[in-house]
């Protein structure tokens, strides 16, 4: 299977995304941030522009909730279908015998060994999520780095054992948030405002061993091993922003 990974198109910024797939491509895979208000403008988006040349599969970002709440943008997106749309929040996809398995995975706030009381504190001050984001509308709830952190151990515990019960089958890890400390740019691996984009999720990876894993969140484009798993992102990113984007990158397994 030839696989197309992109991430963070940010076209609440104006900026028209009209790369289409490479011909060779069999599968879509967005890993969030495509545009905000709530999932459905996202996923309607893939609908109409990328659904209907190849099958896609899509996670949400952290910006797909601005201007939202994540509990009700989730029941929103849940309850849609859109004709060639995958939609990962804690879910599988099944497509030509590989298990898309994935969620937004959020972040456990502890990489690097930093205190998580302190990561979170950063995270509360810098953070535009705690200001554009809601938990519910009704009732009103704030999202808090708590409530993130919560998120973050209910995918992880939903990947562990979705990936542990397809032992030995070919398997694609789908995250908007990061699984290693490795996919942090080096000017950035002792900012403790780092753990809010990415967790260290090694050891569940050289356990499980998918075939791949994509993430976006982070705006550079990675591409590494944790053991045998291939850790790839290719953010497309803000406007003008260098993130070494890969227009027509395939990534096979």
């Amino acid at each position: 299977m030839k696989i197309w990974p992109i991430s963070d198109l940010h076209l609440e910024f104006c900026e028209p995304f009209n790369i289409q797939p490479p011909a060779d491509a069999d599968v879509v895979v967005c890993a969030g941030d495509v545009l905000t208000k709530g999932i459905v403008p996202s996923l309607r988006w893939l609908a109409k522009h990328l659904a209907g040349k190849v099958p896609v599969v899509f996670c949400p970002g952290n910006h797909e909730y601005y201007g939202d709440a994540v509990q009700e943008s989730l029941k929103e997106a849940v309850a849609e279908s859109f004709a060639g749309v995958h939609f990962l929040e804690n879910a599988v996809a099944e497509i030509d015998g590989v298990s898309f398995v994935g969620g937004t995975l959020w972040t456990d706030f502890r990489l690097f060994g930093i205190n998580p009381q302190v990561a979170m504190s950063y995270a509360a001050h810098d953070m535009n999520d705690y200001d554009k984001i809601r938990l519910s509308k009704s009732p009103y709830s704030k999202f808090r780095p708590i409530d993130t952190y919560r998120k973050h151990v209910e995918t992880r515990e939903f990947i562990a054992r979705e990936l542990r019960e397809w032992s030995g089958a070919k398997a694609v890890v789908v995250t908007h948030h990061a699984p290693s400390p490795r996919s942090v740019a080096s000017e950035f691996r002792y900012d403790p405002s780092s753990a809010c984009y990415a967790s260290d999720l090694e050891e569940l990876i050289l356990e499980t061993r998918p075939a791949l894993w994509i993430h976006g969140h982070v705006h550079h484009r990675n591409d590494y091993y944790v053991g045998s798993t291939r850790i790839v992102s290719n953010p497309r990113g803000y406007p003008r922003e260098e993130t070494q984007f890969a227009p027509g990158l395939i990534v096979e397994i």
